[in-house]
């Protein structure tokens, strides 16, 4: 069994995950150097709107950045949006790949 101490990286990380845009750590989201290496690139993002960490408030400020990424939001998936959304998620990304291939 594990004690409390042994979990304290991962509460550390975990609160330190900005969750708006009034925190300090917010600005960690900017891509340093004006860009992410990611442009241009296809992009699937399947993103659980009832998530408590990255919050749909994080989705809006990830949108423009990669403006060609198909998003899918699932209204009643929380972090887990494999589990919470399997069957959508599931469909929707293989409708991708077949798209993209």
């Amino acid at each position: 069994m594990h004690a409390p101490m042994d979990r304290r990286a991962v509460v550390t990380f975990v609160r330190s995950i900005p969750r708006h845009d009034d925190e300090e750590s917010w600005r960690l989201l900017e891509p340093a150097g004006g860009g992410t290496g990611l442009e241009g690139l296809r992009m699937f993002v399947g993103w659980g709107m009832r998530d408590p960490v990255f919050t749909p408030l994080v989705l809006d400020a990830w949108e423009p950045r990669f403006p060609q990424a198909r998003i899918h939001r699932y209204p009643h998936a929380g972090h887990y949006v494999m589990e919470d959304a399997a069957g959508q998620l599931g469909r929707h990304l293989r409708d991708f790949l077949l798209e993209t291939v």
